[in-house]
């Protein structure tokens, strides 16, 4: 029957349908018609203002039925919901509209029009986005981000219960902030903001309208309670509340500020650039849209190629046909055709196995476990320069085998034991004895020996504090320093490695006689970032350095040409046949990760990969 409702459309001519809702009282049936026009302008054309829904189908078996060009029509329950909401009572609403606009049984058609979506949602005079309906919980959820918005300490809030200030106050939370908070955390739980073509959906158009129900949701609602919230938690009102609150509402307020940072940041950030015509660079919009989700993995890279680069969007066009390895090989050779970066190779976590992933191409479809924070990924990445801009760029043969070029300077023969994962964003005594005994590794190394670990001025000292931070800081976001950016990842300074050994000090002191310690400094929060699913290593030429927790004795760390960090690689049984050379076999390797070598993180040994580099083949 939808079959009979589409007629073709010419793809040449860059025609779309938009749906004509009709307006109807609340409980009237849904009626509607699809006009067919253009994106481009023609005589023939004559295409009217229109506005884009962003929205979440739902599930797909759960269907109601609309009145289509006068016959019925499946839609999901969620869509039906938002058309009975967003139609007016008195005038026809006009709307771009995925599920009705594209005829979902033409393969061709689909992967057309999502090569459009940049046009659609750029040209629409508004995007209306449709959160789902309203629940009890609603209004109280909006009035905390009103709290919010209005710039108050959390001891301001009308909600707030002097109760909840004292040693006996309920551990659920049933007092003040806490059901404050809650609402307001599962309202930030709808999936809309959790997918992937949302993203792009919202970032794309100058104007929007948000609905929750008949609830609307200013966008300005959501930005500046983000910011003000998050400048309130890692300032004030993160140092008095830690005090006297008990731990569950702490957590509430870091997954609340968590959430509101995760879901507002990437998006004002993505279409703040596109509105000022300097689009991200494409990894980055894969990255901000890692933790998002997709019915189809191919999305996870379709989903944000209308807010990349020109050359980008020349580079990959949609295709479900293709194995979702090769569009996601596709994504990063397209990132190198403008930057030689091995950045990509920093990114790449764990792989699901039936992807077939090569290792050295990041699993967009997998949303990491642990997840990188912006400061300890990709901007850690980019403080270092290992060995620079080098020539020549990263060549890929078949979406499979990487070719660069490198030195391989060191086998690892040892490795300390891991911190794995400890109760973020707490330490506990495990983690800081775990350091203790890579110290005391390292001392069996030539560094001094200490009942503890006091002040001294030794350098073999300062580069064991250096490598436990990576020899970054990160200015607490809540907090102005002259010359940075709060929350920014910068390189540390000597006085950071003294105020680190001075921290750790305290908190060993606490953790050693039982106590958590309520308050943690911005340097040890660095320190266990970066430690977290690591290896602690001394290179047999004396280096400290921490490598990746996959990493295996035997595996082998290079250098590599474009490449800001030194990478662990592991041999393969693989070997690869150059194009014009079928008689040279070379050893293949797979990737690791990236790691940190003290000493070595700032161009020490660029002359010698000049003169000294060979071919790496990474599979």
């Amino acid at each position: 029957m939808a079959d009979s409702i589409y007629s073709e459309l010419r793809h040449e001519r860059q025609e779309i349908r938009l749906v004509f809702l009709n307006a109807g009282q609340r409980k009237d049936e849904i009626t509607a018609s699809l006009m067919v026009t253009s994106l481009r302008w023609a005589p023939e054309y004559r295409t009217p203002e229109f506005e884009a829904l962003s929205y979440v189908w739902g599930d797909p078996l759960i269907t109601r039925p609309i009145q289509l060009n006068g016959q019925a029509f499946q839609v999901t329950e969620n869509l039906e919901a938002a058309l009975r909401r967003l139609r007016h009572t008195d005038r026809i609403r006009i709307m771009w509209i995925d599920a009705i606009c594209i005829n979902q049984r033409d393969p061709r058609e689909q992967e057309h029009q999502i090569g459009l979506m940049r046009d659609i949602f750029g040209r629409c005079a508004q995007c209306v986005v449709w959160l789902g309906e309203e629940d009890d919980e609603t209004e109280k959820a909006l009035e905390a981000l009103r709290w919010m918005q209005d710039d108050l300490h959390v001891h301001e809030w009308p909600c707030f219960d002097e109760s909840e200030a004292t040693d006996d106050i309920d551990q659920d939370n049933t007092h003040g902030v806490g059901p404050a908070l809650e609402p307001l955390r599962r309202f930030l739980l709808r999936p809309w903001f959790y997918r992937t073509w949302t993203f792009q959906e919202f970032a794309l158009p100058r104007k929007h309208e948000i609905r929750c129900g008949d609830f609307n949701v200013p966008f300005d609602l959501l930005t500046e309670s983000q910011e003000n919230f998050r400048r309130h938690v890692h300032s004030c009102c993160g140092i008095f509340p830690k005090l006297l609150m008990p731990e569950p509402l702490m957590r509430l307020m870091s997954d609340v500020d968590g959430s509101l940072d995760r879901i507002i940041y990437p998006i004002l950030r993505a279409a703040s650039s596109f509105q000022r015509y300097h689009p991200l660079e494409f990894l980055d919009l894969l990255d901000e849209n890692w933790h998002r989700s997709a019915a189809i993995s191919h999305d996870k890279v379709y989903g944000v190629i209308g807010l990349a680069p020109s050359w980008i969007r020349e580079a990959i066009t949609p295709d479900y046909r293709l194995d979702v390895a090769i569009v996601y090989s596709q994504s990063i050779v397209a990132y190198w055709q403008t930057n030689p970066s091995l950045r990509p190779l920093v990114m790449v976590g764990k792989q699901n196995p039936r992807s077939r992933l090569p290792s050295w191409v990041p699993d967009w479809s997998l949303i990491p476990k642990y997840a990188r924070s912006r400061q300890s990924g990709a901007e850690m990445y980019h403080l270092f320069k290992s060995c620079g801009p080098q020539s020549p760029p990263p060549v890929v043969y078949d979406h499979r085998t990487l070719h660069v070029r490198g030195i391989n300077w060191e086998t690892v023969s040892r490795l300390s034991p891991a911190i794995k994962w400890p109760p973020n964003p707490y330490v506990d005594k495990g983690c800081f004895a775990t350091i203790r005994s890579w110290y005391e590794l390292a001392i069996s190394y030539g560094l001094p020996s200490s009942s503890r670990i006091t002040a001294t001025n030794h350098l073999q000292q300062r580069a064991f504090w250096r490598t436990m931070i990576f020899d970054i800081f990160i200015p607490n976001p809540g907090v102005e320093i002259a010359g940075f950016s709060p929350g920014k990842a910068v390189r540390a300074s000597e006085s950071d490695y003294d105020t680190l050994r001075t921290e750790f000090e305290l908190v060993e002191a606490q953790l050693e006689t039982g106590r958590s310690p309520v308050l943690l400094s911005m340097i040890i929060k660095v320190m266990m970032a970066n430690l977290v699913r690591r290896h602690f290593i001394i290179t047999d030429s004396g280096c400290l350095g921490m490598v990746p927790l996959d990493t295996r004795v035997g595996d082998q760390i290079f250098f590599l040409a474009n490449g800001n960090m030194p990478f662990v690689l592991r041999p393969s049984q693989e070997t690869f046949s150059p194009p014009g050379s079928p008689e040279a076999k070379q050893v293949c390797y797979t990737l690791v990760g990236e790691c940190y070598l003290d000493g070595l993180m700032d161009g020490e040994l660029a002359a010698k990969l000049r003169d000294e580099a060979v071919d790496v083949f990474i599979i």
